[in-house]
């Protein structure tokens, strides 16, 4: 478990670490009500000694409470992170 902006940046250094090279598209946000947004993504990485960039379709989960980030819950795929928000994909 993370926490705090020194735990977002070390969550995301550790998902990082073993990648030659990474990016994030976003494709849709979407309101869910309660403060969370649902932030469908596609990641694109390729790992040292590979040709082939692999893909992957993720979520995440914004959770906004007076005006800040209170959580953020990420998840391999689009539908489990729509699922965690009471939506379908």
């Amino acid at each position: 478990m993370y926490s705090g902006l020194d735990g977002l940046w070390a969550v995301w250094l550790d998902w990082l670490s073993p990648w030659a090279t990474y990016r994030t598209e976003i494709e849709n946000f979407i309101d869910a009500g309660e403060g969370r947004v649902v932030v469908l993504l596609r990641d694109y990485g390729r790992r040292e000694g590979m040709e082939t960039e692999v893909s992957i379709d993720g979520a995440a989960v914004w959770t906004v409470k007076n005006g800040q980030v209170a959580r953020i819950d990420f998840y391999n795929n689009h539908a489990d992170g729509l699922a965690a928000v009471g939506l379908a994909e």
